[in-house]
Order: C-alpha cells, then sequence, then structure tokens
C-alpha cells in the first residue's frame, strides 16, 4: 500500500509540475529571442552611429586641409570647401634652402 501511494504521489506531482516545466522552457525561449533582436537593433544604432560619426571626422579635415577628392561616403563628392584650406592659404610657405648638407 505504502508502494502505490508513493506512485501515486510521484505521478501527481510530476503531472503538475511538466506544465511548468514546459512553460519555463518557453519563458527562457522568449527570453533569448527578446535578446537577440534588442542585440541586433542595438548594432544598427552603433553602426549608424558610427557611419554618421565618421562623416563628420571626415568633413573636419576636409575642412582644414581642403582635400580635393574628398568623398561624402556615399559614392559621391562632398560639399565641403574645395581647393585647399583657408588655413594654410594664409600661412605663406617658410623659407627652405635647395640644397641642405
Amino acid at each position: 500500500m505504502r508502494v502505490v501511494r508513493t506512485i501515486a504521489l510521484s505521478l501527481a506531482v510530476a503531472a503538475v509540475s511538466a506544465p511548468a516545466a514546459g512553460a519555463q522552457i518557453l519563458k527562457k525561449i522568449g527570453q533569448r529571442a527578446q535578446s537577440a533582436v534588442e542585440n541586433k537593433a542595438e548594432q544598427k544604432v552603433n553602426q549608424k552611429i558610427d557611419q554618421a560619426a565618421d562623416r563628420l571626422v571626415n568633413k573636419s579635415f576636409d575642412s582644414v586641409f581642403g582635400d580635393d577628392n574628398a568623398s561624402d561616403g556615399k559614392g559621391g563628392k562632398s560639399s565641403g570647401n574645395r581647393g585647399g584650406s583657408s588655413i594654410f592659404k594664409l600661412i605663406p610657405n617658410a623659407p627652405t634652402e635647395d640644397h641642405y648638407d
């Protein structure tokens, strides 16, 4: 009788915990899927931020150094300063010797 009661009790516990285990598995799968979506969105945002920062840095260098072949990062010419920087146009060339020993 004791064995039958133990088996019955074990079966009852197993029957109650089986749906809970399935629910836990589904919950974990849902959490992982949500985490994956969040990570992908964060990667896309970081990529766009990096591209915008690169464009800003390139434009600021172009404005200082006046790169005639500057690109806007999209295959076209940038709309920045052309023909050299105004900073370097104001500074005359330093006198140099024809030959150094």
